[in-house]
């Protein structure tokens, strides 16, 4: 409200009011507004523009928990503890759960005091009440003979609090929309994981390292952003969202292969890409092959390159085709053995390893093998792809959360790295 509205104090101002009608017992919305004008002496006008554009955000960001829903029968009573007006309730039932045909009893500290029950009882023969809240749905109704059941469909997961609590509570909300609002229409339990998969580990993830990527290009004052195929399909479509704003992203086709092979095609319509200063960023590896590319073109001083998984155990064919290269700024967000080859698999793509560029006197062309993915590795990737694509990042990074320092976020990414085993079956019969 008060970044929608410029009006400054509006949040902690708000919230005292309604600290102090909570308190003294029942009060609505408009409760809420008359303790605003006293506090505040703003106008009528102002407060009444006010009211309506929290209803208007509330309404914009009210979703349906669907397991909740499901629950949900004809003709079941829902009971609310809720400030807000009743019609603007109703409507919320209709339209954003479905529920036309349930009645609606609206109370105000009714279940929190226990003072609703004793009226309900006398109209309603209660069977069972669930609801999320131990006291108010739990232990009060249980006082009247009451029988209960507590649902905690509504509780943020652990890499949701984890990306709350660094400062990416945007992000942490979007996916959490994401995950309760969808309804499942397989019965594929292979999917559901996977989907959980995205949810749960590969998304908060990419996340965290968007925001480091983002601190690295700044910190070289990058304009442009490389991102390589294949690893960066699904970190490019988040970084797109969220850095589009501040730096030229651009996916391009990249693979050892390429970037140790020395052709010029290929190194042309690599720098055909680049900005002023770029930034090549891969999703795992060594760095070793972009920086041997980087080097051999002698553009270490407009070209970095940065991991979100960075490995320190080197092939020993490297040595030969990709020495170390001190002169090339190589920087990363996690240094990662053990899972980072889950994480190259949770962002896999049906497109197959480029091995070759060629320039066709007009247009680059790149050279592929035939993808090693099965159909039902295929089916398992699209998957993850429609749940990635399901979760809004466009507004929900506000400012503050691109500065977060790297230690905050490198911690936080390592907990969510050691997640990453509880979903390698998922991807257990992917290709290495």
């Amino acid at each position: 409200m008060e970044l929608r509205t410029g009006v400054a104090g509006f949040a902690d101002v708000r919230r005292t009011a309604e600290d102090d009608l909570w308190r003294a017992g029942r009060y609505t919305l408009d409760d809420i507004y008359a303790t605003l004008r006293e506090k505040t002496g703003w106008s009528t006008s102002i407060l009444e523009m006010l009211k309506v554009l929290e209803l208007h955000l509330e309404w914009d960001n009210i979703f349906p928990i669907v397991e909740v829903m499901d629950t949900v029968q004809f003709g079941d009573l829902v009971v609310s503890d809720m400030y807000l007006p009743l019609p603007f309730l109703r409507k919320v039932l209709e339209y954003k759960c479905n529920l036309r045909e349930n009645e609606l009893h609206l109370t105000n500290h009714g279940k929190h005091h226990g003072t609703v029950w004793g009226p309900l009882l006398e109209d309603y023969d209660i069977q069972l009440h669930t609801g999320d809240n131990l006291n108010s749905d739990v232990i009060i109704p249980q006082r009247y003979g009451i029988a209960t059941q507590h649902t905690s469909a509504a509780e943020w997961s652990t890499s949701e609090f984890i990306l709350r609590d660094i400062g990416l509570r945007g992000p942490a909300e979007v996916i959490r929309e994401a995950r309760l609002s969808f309804r499942d229409s397989s019965d594929d339990p292979l999917h559901a994981r996977a989907r959980s998969l995205q949810w749960e580990v590969n998304t908060p993830f990419l996340a965290m390292a968007t925001v480091s990527l983002g601190n690295h290009a700044d910190s070289v004052g990058a304009d442009t952003i490389l991102m390589c195929a294949r690893d960066c399909g699904f970190w490019y479509r988040i970084a797109k969202k969220v850095l589009g704003g501040r730096f030229k992203l651009k996916y391009i086709t990249a693979s050892r292969i390429l970037f140790t092979s020395g052709n010029p095609a290929y190194a042309a319509y690599v720098r055909s890409r680049c900005g002023e200063r770029t930034v090549v960023a891969d999703l795992s590896g060594t760095g070793r092959t972009p920086a041997h590319f980087i080097g051999t073109y002698d553009a270490q001083s407009d070209m970095s390159v940065y991991l979100a998984l960075r490995s320190n155990l080197v092939h020993p064919d490297m040595e030969t085709l990709a020495p170390f290269r001190p002169d090339v700024h190589v920087e990363h967000m996690v240094e990662c053995e053990e899972n980072r080859f889950l994480f190259e698999k949770f962002n896999a793509t049906t497109e197959g390893r480029a091995v070759g560029m060629e320039f066709h006197g007009f247009d680059f062309f790149a050279l592929r093998e035939d993808s090693l993915l099965t159909e039902e590795n295929r089916k398992l990737v699209e998957t993850m792809a429609s749940t990635l694509d399901a979760i809004d990042f466009t507004h929900c990074f506000p400012p503050s959360a691109l500065f977060i320092p790297d230690d905050i976020i490198r911690t936080a990414a390592s907990v969510i790295i050691g997640e990453a085993p509880r979903y390698a079956d998922v991807v257990s019969d992917f290709p290495d």
